[in-house]
């Protein structure tokens, strides 16, 4: 619960920003190197990294902005400011996987053998980040009282005093949890795909009960006391089943 590592001078180091920049270099590295190992190209493979952190950053710096439009209106500039947060798991998920599809089909590359390689490495990158929000206490639960509920000092995003669903560390076990189904998946399943799908499937259902318990409603609704986060989840969920239904092998039919 530091939201402020240290200081050097007026300039302050960010949890969240170094939890996020761990994030980036665990998963991109990590998946060079094994995609490596398995045969695709080391350069391709770093030139997509580029591609995923800019559609990383980007989309989920545009998904924060979206869901407070009146507070970036009265302070234009600090759209820019990213050292603090400020940042939606889910823009950047959609903003990464759609920059590097569109990469990969330009440079003719297999993608959805790349996006197997990347699923669980999205979700432990994604439990590191989840480390950096618990930090700047954003993400906050709601009040509980269930002895492991947390108390946020003054000073962070959460309401302090209060004991709240540590939903950032719920996040970090079923990340972690998601991340190791991932490796099995990649392990026993052949068929390209069916790892990324996986990965949508598996993170959706958790987030949709996960939005149950959290209590920054600031993050918005969609109506019919519907999150953001959850309406989006369940377009997530339809496309993970629908590259299910598409991918997964048939039994070829038999002559009459």
């Amino acid at each position: 619960m530091h939201p402020v590592l240290f200081s050097i001078g007026t300039f302050e180091v960010h949890a969240y920003g170094v939890a996020a920049g761990l994030a980036f270099l665990f998963g991109l590295t990590g998946a060079a190197i094994v995609g490596s190992r398995e045969g695709l190209s080391w350069d391709f493979l770093w030139d997509l990294a580029l591609v995923i952190i800019a559609g990383v950053v980007v989309g989920s710096r545009l998904e924060y902005v979206r869901t407070r439009l009146a507070q970036f209106a009265a302070a234009p500039l600090t759209v820019f400011d990213l050292r603090d947060g400020g940042a939606v798991f889910y823009g950047g998920l959609v903003g990464g996987v759609g920059a590097a599809i569109v990469y990969m089909a330009w440079r003719k590359q297999p993608i959805w053998r790349v996006l197997d390689l990347y699923a669980p490495f999205i979700a432990f990158s994604h439990a590191i980040g989840r480390v950096g929000c618990f930090a700047a206490g954003c993400c906050y639960g709601a009040p509980t009282d269930l002895p492991w509920g947390v108390v946020f000092p003054a000073g962070g995003r959460a309401p302090a005093g209060v004991s709240l669903h540590p939903t950032q560390l719920y996040e970090v076990g079923a990340n972690v949890l998601l991340g190791l189904l991932l490796l099995l998946v990649r392990a026993r399943v052949k068929t390209e795909g069916i790892a990324f799908a996986v990965l949508l499937l598996g993170y959706t259902s958790f987030r949709v009960g996960n939005e149950l318990l959290r209590g920054d409603l600031v993050r918005g609704q969609v109506g019919a006391g519907i999150t953001n986060g959850q309406a989006i989840s369940a377009a997530l969920f339809a496309a993970g089943a629908v590259i299910v239904w598409a991918r997964w092998p048939r039994p070829a039919r038999t002559a009459p």
